[in-house]
C-alpha cells in the first residue's frame, strides 16, 4: 500500500464533492452514527466557527478500484474517517440545523464565506478492501471496532453485502428490507 497523500481541502471543496456524488460521506460499510440528532454536528460546525480544527479527514480512492466502482458508480472516494464531520459540514450548509441558534443562512454573507473558505487536511489513501479496513481499525482506537465491525466494513465482500441487504435499505443496491428488519425498524 501507498502512504496516504495529504491534501488541503476547502469546506466548500467538501460538500461540493459530497453533493455531487464525488466523495460518498457514508459509505455502506461506515459504522451508523454514535449519537442522535444534531448534538455531534453542532459541535463540529461550531468548533469551525470558533477557529478550532476538526482534525483530518481520511478517504480512500477508489476511482480505479473496479469492485467498487460497480457499487458506487462515479464516486472517487470513501470515507474511511470523517464521514460524520462531512455530513455536518454539508447539512449545516444546506439550513438542516442551528448552532446556538442561527443556521448558515442567517449568518452574514461573510461568515458564510469565510465558513466555506476553511481549510480542512485530508489524507487520502489508494488500497484496497483488506488495507481499507485495517485503515479504518487503526484510526478507531478510541470507540473500539467489534469483529463484526470489522467484516462489515468492507464495501465489496460477499458475505457483508448479503447481511446488508436484508437488514437496511441500500440505494447502492437498490434492495429491499427483509419484512422481519423492515417491522422492528418501524418500532
Amino acid at each position: 500500500m501507498q502512504p496516504a497523500k495529504t491534501f488541503k481541502k476547502t469546506v466548500g471543496d467538501l460538500i461540493t464533492s459530497s453533493l455531487n456524488g464525488k466523495i460518498n460521506p457514508n459509505p455502506i460499510g461506515q459504522r451508523p452514527p454514535v449519537s442522535e440528532g444534531w448534538g455531534k454536528s453542532k459541535g463540529i460546525i461550531e468548533s469551525l466557527l470558533k477557529g478550532y480544527s476538526i482534525g483530518l479527514i481520511t478517504l480512500r480512492d477508489i476511482i480505479n478500484d473496479n469492485d467498487n466502482q460497480k457499487v458506487y458508480k462515479g464516486t472517487d472516494y470513501l470515507v474511511i474517517d470523517g464521514g460524520h464531520r462531512i455530513r455536518a459540514l454539508r447539512d449545516f450548509q444546506m439550513n438542516k440545523f442551528d448552532v446556538n441558534g442561527l443556521r448558515y443562512l442567517d449568518l452574514p454573507d461573510d461568515i458564510q464565506k469565510s465558513f466555506l473558505e476553511i481549510i480542512i487536511s485530508v489524507d487520502i489513501y489508494i488500497a484496497n478492501n483488506k488495507q481499507a479496513t485495517e485503515i479504518f481499525r487503526r484510526l478507531n482506537t478510541v470507540t473500539p471496532v467489534n469483529p463484526i465491525e470489522m467484516i462489515m466494513s468492507n464495501d465489496t465482500s460477499t458475505f457483508a453485502k448479503e447481511i446488508r441487504s436484508r437488514v437496511s435499505f441500500y440505494a447502492e443496491y437498490e434492495n429491499k428490507v427483509h419484512p422481519l428488519f423492515d417491522a422492528a425498524a418501524k418500532k
